[in-house]
C-alpha cells in the first residue's frame, strides 16, 4: 500500500483556533508555541513593521471574527480578492476582524535542511482589508452544510479509492483506519468535540486525495481520467470548506 499521508494542520488552522483563546502572557506562550511548532520563530510583517507572534496577538486582539481560508484551485475558499494569489499560491490564510477593521495573514513557508534535520521559517504577509470577515463567513455557511458536504464527499472519495484498488482488503476502510487523529496535534484543550471532529475528519479526506493522486489511475480514456480529476476536486474543495469552517470564530456580545 502506498505510504499514507501525515495529517497536519496548515498554520492558518492553528492560529484561528488559538487567536480567541489568547488573553494574557501564559495564553499567548501556548498559543506561540502551538503555531510555531518545529518551525524556526515565526514572524509577522504589517506594511513596514516586524512583528513576533505575541506582537501580531496585541495588533489583531481581542478579535470579534477569526477563521483560516484554505483556497485551491477553482475555489478561493473565502480568501479576499486582494490577496488571492498568494493565498492560493501558500493554500492557506488567516482572516481576522477586530478594532472595526480586518486584517489577512497570509503564511510565506522557506524550508531548509535535509529531509532527515528539516526546518522552516515562516514569514506572515499581513494586509488590512476591511470586510474580509464578510466575505469569508459567507463562503463558509454553517457547520451543520460543511459536515453534511463532508459526508458526500466521504462516499465520493471511497468510490475513487474502489476504483483506483487502493489496497486489496477493503481498500477505503483500510485507509481511513491508518489515518488516525494524531494525539500530537497541539489544538485548544477547551476545542468542542464536533469541530475536532471536522478537522480529523477533513485532515483524513485530504490524506485520501493525495493518496489517490499519487495512485495510478485506472481510468482507460482522457475522460475517464478528467471525470475523475473533476471528483477528486470536489473532495478536496469539501474537505478544505469543512476544515475551514471548523475554525470559524464569532464573538457575540452580551446584551445591554
Amino acid at each position: 500500500m502506498a505510504d499514507v499521508p501525515a495529517l497536519r494542520l496548515p498554520r492558518s488552522v492553528l492560529a484561528a483556533l488559538w487567536l480567541p483563546r489568547v488573553r494574557d502572557l501564559g495564553s499567548v506562550t501556548r498559543a506561540s508555541a502551538a503555531i510555531t511548532g518545529d518551525d524556526e520563530p515565526h514572524v509577522a510583517v504589517l506594511g513596514r513593521t516586524q512583528l513576533n507572534l505575541a506582537g501580531l496577538f496585541a495588533t489583531v486582539s481581542p478579535p470579534t471574527v477569526v477563521g483560516a481560508a484554505l483556497p485551491a484551485p477553482g475555489s478561493l475558499g473565502g480568501a479576499p480578492g486582494a490577496v488571492a494569489a498568494e493565498a492560493l499560491a501558500a493554500g492557506e490564510c488567516l482572516v481576522v476582524a477586530a478594532r472595526q477593521t480586518a486584517w489577512v495573514a497570509v503564511p510565506e513557508v522557506r524550508r531548509f535542511g535535509s529531509h532527515l534535520e528539516a526546518g522552516a521559517r515562516v514569514s506572515w504577509s499581513v494586509t488590512e482589508a476591511p470586510g474580509a470577515e464578510r466575505g469569508l463567513l459567507a463562503s463558509l455557511g454553517s457547520l451543520s452544510d460543511a459536515r453534511a458536504g463532508l459526508v458526500r464527499a466521504l462516499h465520493q472519495a471511497t468510490d475513487l479509492l474502489t476504483q483506483l484498488d487502493i489496497g486489496r482488503r477493503g481498500p477505503e476502510a483500510e485507509l481511513v483506519e491508518q489515518l488516525h487523529l494524531p494525539l500530537g496535534w497541539p489544538l485548544p484543550p477547551d476545542l468542542e468535540p464536533d469541530r475536532l471532529d471536522m478537522l480529523g475528519r477533513a485532515a483524513r479526506l485530504l490524506a485520501v486525495v493525495e493518496l489517490a493522486r499519487r495512485a495510478k489511475s485506472a481510468a482507460v480514456s482522457a475522460r475517464q481520467e478528467d471525470r475523475r480529476s473533476a471528483a477528486l476536486r470536489e473532495v478536496e474543495s469539501a474537505a478544505r470548506l469543512a476544515m475551514s469552517a471548523a475554525t470559524a470564530y464569532v464573538h457575540i456580545a452580551p446584551d445591554g
